[in-house]
Formats: C-alpha cells, sequence, structure tokens
C-alpha cells in the first residue's frame, strides 16, 4: 500500500507478524525477510511458501482465497504472543536455511568435491 519503501527493516520490526495472502507465489522475498527478522508469517499455500512455513510452527498457513481462514489466523496470532514469540524464534532458523552466504559456501563445496574426489580405500 505504501509503494517503494527503502525502510522495510524498520517497518518489519515494528510488525507482529507478517500477513501474505499472494494467489500464486514463487518464494517471496518479503517472507524470509520477516522470518530472518523474527516474525512468524501467515500465508497462502501457493508456490514456494510451503517450503518455507510449517503450518504451527513458523508461521500459518491458508488456502487461497479463504478469507474467513485468513482472519482467524490473524486473529489466533494478535491474541497469543507467546505462540507468536515461539513461532517467531522458528521462523528464524527456517530462514537460516535460505542464507545466500551459506547456499553459496554449499555450492563452491560441492564443486570441490566433484573435481577433487576423494579416492576410496
Amino acid at each position: 500500500f505504501c509503494g517503494v519503501r527503502n525502510d522495510v527493516e524498520k517497518i518489519i520490526a515494528g510488525s507482529e507478524f507478517t500477513v501474505l495472502p499472494s494467489l500464486t507465489e514463487g518464494l517471496p522475498l518479503a517472507l524470509l525477510e520477516s522470518q530472518a527478522s523474527g516474525k512468524p508469517v501467515i500465508a497462502s499455500s501457493v508456490g514456494g511458501i510451503p517450503e518455507v512455513i510449517t503450518d504451527g510452527v513458523n508461521g500459518l498457513l491458508v488456502a487461497p482465497s479463504d478469507s474467513i481462514l485468513l482472519a482467524n489466523s490473524i486473529n489466533l496470532l494478535l491474541q497469543d504472543s507467546e505462540l507468536r514469540r515461539k513461532m517467531g524464534m522458528a521462523a528464524v532458523e527456517k530462514a537460516k536455511a535460505f542464507d545466500v552466504n551459506a547456499g553459496v559456501s554449499r555450492t563452491i563445496e560441492l564443486y570441490l568435491e566433484m573435481i577433487n574426489p576423494r579416492k576410496s580405500i
């Protein structure tokens, strides 16, 4: 609603959680940014989102276009600060799996192993 912003980290920090009710999606950066900031995400179960969100663990998944379930999920997180805290902690851990630097390091290690395979004895 706000157009292009250069202070997304401040917006996320000031929020309790993120809502991403997409009808179609790939792997949204906003989802990963929110989780890396310790915020649970309520999102539609489309595209790559279910690969990042484990329903009830680090966020909540809803069916696309299910406005009733979306509203109920929002109310649940608004009313339960302990659930938000637990999901936020789990969200940080999940986001680490999508860290670009870690991914690059794993790719380099794979290439090096392919170039110099260990010889079996």
